[in-house]
C-alpha cells in the first residue's frame, strides 16, 4: 500500500523535494498544495482538504512567512505525523505550543561530511582558536533558472525574503558548531541595484567566549564565494564549500583534505531518506532549529 506525502508550497524547494522523491523513493504518492496549474503531481488547492487526505508525511516548503501558520495548522489537526519544514523554521521568533508531531527542519548542511570535519576540528582545538568567519557571497539572479529573481520570494519583504533568512545556513552553522554567540554589531542594508525590496547584504560580528565570530552574507556578488575560515594559535584552516576541500596551514606546512563536490546535492536526498524511513534520524529537530531562530531574531532586531 502506498504511503501519502503532502508538499505544502511548490516553489523551487518544493519542486526539488518532489523530483527527488519521485526518482528515488517507491510506494509514495505525492500530493501538492499549490495554486500553480498543470503540475505533474496530485494537487489539492485548500488547507481544508488536508485532514481528509490524511498524509503519512508532510513537507512545508511554502514562503518562509507562511511556515508558522502552516505548521501550526497541521500540528493542530494531526498527531504523530512526520513533518519536515524547509529552513529557516519561521520568518520571526514564534513557538508552536503543544507539539503533537515529529517535526524536523531542513538545515541539511549540518550533515555534510566537510561540516562534520569542521565541527570536530573546532571541538578539538577550541582553546587555541581566536576567530572564525563564515562567508557566503552569491548572485541572486543566478539562484533559480526557472524564475525571474524579481518575482521570487527572496526579492520581496511580504514573503520574508532577504539575505538573512535566505542564507541562514551560515548563521545556523555558526550556532551549531560553537554554541551561544553574543552579538556586538550587525550591519544590514540594500547596497546593489538589484530590483528587490529586501536587504541584499548583512555583516554580523559576535563572540563565543573568547572566540570572535564574523558572518558575511550577500547576494550581489558575481563571483560565488562560500568559505569558513578558522584562525588560531599558529594555524589557519580554510573550509571551501564550493571546491569541497579543507586547507590547514600549520608550522609552515599545508595539509589538504578533499571531499566529494556532490556532497551538498546528495544531502538533499539524505535528508529525505532520513525523513521518509525509520532509520536513524540525523535531521535538525524542532528545538535545535528554534534555538537558531532565536539567534536569527537577535540579528534582525539588532
Amino acid at each position: 500500500m502506498k504511503r501519502k506525502l503532502l508538499i505544502i508550497g511548490f516553489g523551487s524547494a518544493g519542486q526539488r523535494f518532489a523530483k527527488i522523491i519521485k526518482e528515488k523513493f517507491r510506494n509514495i504518492d505525492i500530493f501538492v498544495l499549490t495554486k500553480q496549474k498543470n503540475i505533474r503531481f496530485n494537487k489539492i488547492s485548500n488547507l481544508s482538504e488536508i485532514k481528509n487526505l490524511n498524509p503519512n508525511f508532510i513537507i512545508i516548503s511554502s514562503p518562509t512567512k507562511l511556515h508558522f501558520d502552516h505548521l501550526k495548522f497541521v500540528n493542530n489537526i494531526f498527531r504523530n505525523k512526520k513533518i519536515f519544514v524547509e529552513k529557516p523554521l519561521f520568518h520571526k521568533l514564534k513557538n508552536i505550543k503543544n507539539i503533537k508531531n515529529n517535526i524536523s527542519v531542513g538545515f541539511n548542511m549540518r550533515n555534510l561530511k566537510i561540516i562534520k570535519f569542521l565541527k570536530e576540528f573546532i571541538k578539538k582545538n577550541k582553546k587555541k582558536i581566536y576567530e572564525i568567519s563564515f562567508i557566503n557571497h552569491s548572485y541572486l539572479p543566478n539562484w533559480r533558472k526557472n524564475i525571474d529573481y524579481r518575482n521570487s520570494s527572496s526579492a520581496k519583504k511580504k514573503y520574508a525574503g532577504g539575505v538573512i533568512l535566505d542564507c541562514s545556513h551560515e548563521i545556523d552553522l555558526a550556532k551549531w558548531t560553537l554554541g551561544e554567540i553574543d552579538l556586538f554589531y550587525v550591519s544590514k542594508s540594500k547596497n546593489s541595484k538589484l530590483k528587490i525590496d529586501t536587504e541584499d547584504n548583512c555583516k554580523i560580528y559576535g563572540k563565543h567566549k573568547r572566540i570572535k565570530i564574523f558572518i558575511d552574507l550577500n547576494y550581489y556578488s558575481i563571483q560565488k564565494y562560500r568559505k569558513i575560515n578558522v584562525f588560531g594559535e599558529n594555524f589557519k584552516m580554510c573550509v571551501d564549500l564550493i571546491a569541497a576541500n579543507v586547507l590547514i596551514y600549520k608550522n609552515s606546512k599545508i595539509f589538504k583534505k578533499k571531499f566529494d563536490v556532490n556532497d551538498l546535492n546528495n544531502s538533499y536526498y539524505l535528508e529525505l531518506k532520513y525523513f521518509l524511513t525509520n532509520k536513524k534520524n540525523f535531521l535538525t529537530n524542532y528545538n535545535s532549529a528554534l534555538s537558531t531562530q532565536k539567534f536569527i531574531q537577535q540579528i534582525i532586531d539588532f
